[in-house]
């Protein structure tokens, strides 16, 4: 799928997309029906994927609050349901 498409499809399931420039460690952010995108990454291939991998955190982690308080084993383990999500995407092209 091309950006634009990702950007649609979050749209209708009432995902607010937002591009800003962060620190280049930070590609994208998912919270609360919000996607968050890095605004100075160089590529739109590495945007697809970041926003593939944000709209995957949606699906699999909607209702999962992250708080201080979640071990890393936990984050990693969320980070690694997420990322399949991104292949689903890039093979739907």
């Amino acid at each position: 799928m091309t950006y634009e498409e990702l950007q649609k499809e979050a749209a209708q399931q009432g995902i607010d997309i937002y591009e800003m420039p962060f620190s280049p460690r930070i590609k994208g952010l998912y919270s609360n029906n919000t996607i968050a995108i890095n605004k100075l990454i160089p590529t739109i291939i590495e945007k697809v994927c970041v926003l593939s991998e944000e709209l995957g955190h949606h699906h699999k982690t909607s209702g999962t609050s992250w708080t201080k308080q979640r071990s890393k084993t936990d984050s990693k383990r969320i980070e690694r349901e997420a990322g399949p999500t991104k292949s689903l995407y890039r093979s739907n092209r």
